[in-house]
């Protein structure tokens, strides 16, 4: 769902159109009577509770100046809406501009600069405390109106999108000051107190987040920010940006805090905006991490941020770039929850503008969402400069861009990969794996982010299974068929940094047990990829013995004996040899070891029985004999001649397993004229089945080699 000034469109993911509307049309409804012009909407979405929320501004500059507020009746945005409108100032005195929204499980909370109708100047700040579950039911109960009346410490109080449903607090974050003393300052405020009686906390004791780097919060005069400032291809005209370094965007996951905004630097005479990002722990006001998206050569400018945290904490922030060697454009940058601290990953633009702008102002907002389906890809809308539609318009469009993050197929019980045999490797990772309703603590981990493998044991007897990590890992075994009745097996952590896990436990043949592969100790170093081996020690066992052959004697000819033995761990071969006399006895080969013996250019000595003993730690055994035979000369016997009912036939033998062909002739003394009618492997029987047709009358019997 995109909401923009100059219309509201739902949309699917792949980015068909399903509902358009403009602004007004959006927000007009039984309860929102009376407005003339709706401007600067937001659009988010509530995951805990499957609904969006929107906010808008109402007819400013004007004593009717409201604020509009909208839940979805379902998660779909095209199945109707309660809609509200709250009078911004029951005095008259002032108009509500720029509001920004929050929510918690119990308030959606909406926050307004209000300035004076009859001069233009900022006077307080209006934040709006509504009841979430009202709303969502259909009904509206008066929200509860917390004023910030202090002209010189309220502006832009912006409230945090929170991912947590058992926070009762709700945050809010400003910009406060980018240059004190040397030092650039955030502050913090909150919301608590029962529905109905909340209370705005830090006013008159302010929280301050301290960094030690410095920015403008506006441009230095008398450069005026609606216009004017950033660079864009083939023009000599500069884009508008950003009227102040206030914050754009905040959100609340994981007990942090974090938000993003532009800035302008340097902080004296600044020449340029950059994207200022946050990381803060609310709760004892510390920064944990600061950075910025920036070109300090002023070459690139960055500006419109806006930011989603997903729920193992990557981050995208999307927003506009400009440059004289690119028209405006849409972009963004992404930190992966394990990339180094303080760091995003390049800006990447992922749809470069297509014309020349003009000097006015480019637009308020961008967007960036973590999508509710998965709680994993990040989103983000952002604006870029469109070819002009119609004579002396400006024109600017916007594109969505997906950033998909895997995660690994095998993180739940159900979707265990299979793995087999008594031993082998598979290589894995458990990056942004999590941990199952009702899954155990490997280890004694609480915090698992682990995936799962299922192996049968081929056999009895201990096995083990090892990984190869550079991470903090702990490895645990079970029987059962849910991740909520599992029984333990055993379990074991790696060695502090990267040091590798094994276990070792007595398996049963036909058992199906369930391996979880997890780590310990705070992300991102309870992460990483893995390589998981296993080893089921066994006594060999042959599968293929190895057979006898016929050979000639000093004939170049080759005997070749093999046999295909396993076991684990994998067995060494012997072979051995007993000759053909009676006092010989069994002798190792010297070097033969492998799978396969080859005795080349056989000899008469090489005639005899020969094995192989198979052997591993855990036993041995030995193959059944292969004889050789070694003959003087290969020549073919016939024998057993008879002609019965015009059919004469005789038998052939010779070298088993050597194939012997028959040929025939007419003329017993020539040495070409014989004809070959048939071949096969001795000992076999030949049949001439009409005499009567056959001319020839002599037949002999040859090696078909």
């Amino acid at each position: 769902m995109t909401m923009l000034n100059t219309g509201v469109r739902v949309q699917t993911r792949t980015g068909i159109s399903i509902q358009t509307n403009s602004l007004n049309g959006f927000w007009i409804g039984t309860n929102t009577t009376g407005f003339q012009r709706a401007f600067d909407p937001r659009a988010i979405y509530d995951t805990f509770n499957d609904r969006w929320i929107a906010t808008a501004g109402a007819d400013d500059r004007s004593t009717n100046s409201s604020l509009l507020i909208g839940v979805s009746m379902t998660s779909n945005p095209t199945n109707g809406w309660n809609l509200r409108r709250v009078r911004a100032d029951t005095n008259n005195l002032r108009w509500a501009d720029y509001p920004t929204v929050g929510f918690n499980k119990d308030w959606i909370v909406v926050q307004a600069n209000m300035i004076s109708i009859s001069n233009g100047v900022f006077e307080r700040s209006h934040i709006w405390v509504f009841n979430k579950t009202n709303l969502y039911a259909g009904n509206f109960t008066s929200p509860t109106l917390l004023v910030h009346t202090n002209t010189a410490a309220a502006l832009n109080e912006v409230p945090a999108i929170t991912y947590d449903n058992s926070l009762s607090k709700l945050y809010l974050l400003q910009s406060a000051n980018g240059n004190t003393n040397g030092s650039g300052y955030l502050r913090l405020f909150s919301i608590t107190g029962a529905i109905g009686s909340e209370t705005l906390n830090n006013v008159t004791n302010p929280i301050y987040v301290q960094v030690s780097n410095t920015w403008a919060h506006t441009l230095p005069p008398p450069a005026p920010w609606s216009c004017c400032f950033a660079p864009q291809s083939n023009s000599t005209l500069r884009i508008g940006t950003v009227a102040d370094a206030r914050l754009s965007s905040v959100v609340y996951r994981n007990g942090s805090l974090w938000a993003a905004h532009t800035i302008f630097l340097p902080t004296t005479n600044a020449t340029r905006t950059a994207v200022q990002w946050w990381q803060i722990k609310p709760v004892t006001s510390e920064l944990l991490q600061f950075g910025r998206i920036d070109d300090p050569l002023g070459i690139n400018f960055y500006a419109f941020a806006s930011m989603a945290v997903n729920r193992f904490e990557d981050v995208l922030i999307g927003y506009s770039s400009f440059s004289t060697n690119q028209y405006a454009s849409a972009s963004y940058s992404f930190r992966a929850f394990y990339d180094e601290m303080n760091k995003f990953r390049p800006p990447r633009t992922y749809w470069y503008g297509e014309a020349v702008s003009g000097n006015s102002r480019w637009g308020d907002y961008s967007a960036t969402v973590v999508d509710p389906v998965n709680d994993t890809d990040l989103w983000t809308i952002q604006e870029y400069a469109a070819p002009l539609t119609g004579e002396g318009e400006i024109q600017w469009g916007t594109r969505w861009a997906q950033v998909t993050l895997a995660v690994p197929p095998n993180d739940h019980f159900t979707n265990a990969q299979t793995i087999s045999g008594v031993q082998g490797n598979s290589n894995g990772t458990n990056i942004r794996a999590t941990k199952e309703t009702g899954e155990p603590n490997h280890a004694g981990n609480p915090d698992s982010v682990s995936v799962w493998y299922r192996w049968t044991a081929p056999t009895n007897g201990n096995v083990s299974f090892q990984t190869a990590n550079n991470f903090y890992i702990a490895l645990a075994a079970y029987t059962g068929t849910s991740v909520g009745n599992l029984t333990l097996v055993t379990n074991g952590l790696g060695a502090a940094g990267a040091g590798p896990a094994e276990i070792v436990f007595n398996a049963a043949a036909g058992t199906s047990y369930r391996i979880a592969v997890d780590g310990y100790t705070v992300s991102p170093n309870n992460q990483g990829d893995f390589q998981l081996s296993w080893s089921q020690p066994s006594v060999p066992i042959i599968l293929t013995q190895p057979e006898g052959t016929n050979v000639i004697a000093n004939a170049n000819e080759d005997a070749i004996f093999k046999v295909w033995a396993i076991g684990n761990p994998a067995p060494t071969n012997r072979w051995r040899f007993k000759g053909t006399n009676a006092t010989d006895v069994w002798a190792n080969i010297a070097n033969a070891t492998n799978a396969s013996y080859t005795i080349s250019n056989v000899q008469t000595n090489h005639a005899g029985d020969y094995v192989v003993v198979a052997g591993n730690s855990f036993g041995a055994v030995t193959s059944s004999l292969a004889t050789l035979f070694v003959h003087a000369d290969s020549s073919a016997r016939m024998s057993q001649w008879a002609m019965t009912n015009n059919q004469f036939r005789f038998h052939i033998y010779g070298l088993t397993n050597r194939a012997y062909r028959i040929e025939t002739s007419t003329n017993l003394n020539s040495s070409t004229n014989w004809y070959k009618i048939y071949t096969n492997t001795v000992s076999y029987w030949y049949t001439n089945t009409v005499t009567t047709n056959d001319k020839q009358r002599f037949y002999r019997a040859i090696t078909n080699g």
